[in-house]
């Protein structure tokens, strides 16, 4: 049900987000590069991203005049699959009481424009992995997916999480996501023939489908931490889960 949740409010935010990461990285590079770089980024992440980006390229012929409250307006219609990924993860830790709702909102913002800094971040250690062939390229992907994956199980729980208890589910979640990823292109293209169901929205139907496989992976990586902090601790069998105390909002 939160997989379900997550695909869903991705969705929606999903395009806003990848025309404000476009806006904030055209302030550094040229218009054109910086949608190639966020178009690249998407592709290694998406089994097809031509979805996202013929609905975004009208969006963003933007008058410089608007940019500013464009960004505003963008960033808040980016956080709702952030708050909505706290939400799924403190279920999945057992926490009892959610954020300050400000502080979730802070902390959603702040996340997603980690995003816009980890896909500048991925588009540079790409370039420079690429001299050394595609298998350099897919360890550089792997290895800041990893981190990525980390650094959400350890943040976005309100309750102690270390640090030890969140690499190991990122890591087993990077390598299931990439296996994932090419069996997902391959049913959609060979068994499941998403066109005929959907017509014309087929391409949402099955961006929606593969952000549901994603969110459900993600969250089971969160449900791995929680266990990882329960063996830690060493309960006995049939416990309850473990309540460090939530962090103070």
């Amino acid at each position: 049900m939160h997989a379900g949740a997550i695909a869903f409010f991705g969705v929606l935010s999903l395009f806003p987000l990848v025309v404000l990461l476009v806006l904030l990285f055209s302030r550094v590079l040229r218009s054109d590069q910086a949608t190639k770089l966020v178009f690249s980024q998407l592709s290694a992440l998406l089994p097809d991203a031509s979805p996202i980006s013929g609905a975004t390229g009208a969006t963003l012929q933007l008058q410089s005049a608007t940019v500013g409250v464009s960004i505003l307006t963008l960033l808040w219609a980016s956080l709702g699959v952030f708050l909505t990924v706290g939400y799924a993860f403190d279920r999945a830790w057992g926490v009892r009481g959610d954020r300050n709702l400000v502080v979730q909102y802070l902390v959603a913002a702040a996340l997603t424009l980690a995003v816009g800094a980890v896909m500048f971040t991925a588009s540079v250690l790409t370039s420079a992995a690429s001299r050394g062939g595609g298998i350099a390229v897919l360890a550089v992907e792997a290895v800041i997916s990893c981190g990525a994956l980390a650094l959400l199980y350890r943040a976005l729980p309100n309750t102690d999480v270390e640090w030890r208890e969140c690499f190991l589910p990122a890591i087993v979640a990077t390598l299931i996501g990439g296996l994932a990823r090419g069996g997902f292109a391959w049913y959609l293209a060979s068994v499941a023939h998403v066109g005929r169901i959907y017509g014309p929205v087929a391409s949402i139907a099955g961006l929606m489908l593969w952000l549901f496989v994603t969110s459900a992976l993600v969250l089971w990586g969160a449900e791995l931490s929680h266990q990882l902090s329960r063996h830690r601790c060493a309960l006995p069998p049939g416990s309850t889960k473990v309540f460090r105390g939530s962090r103070a909002s």
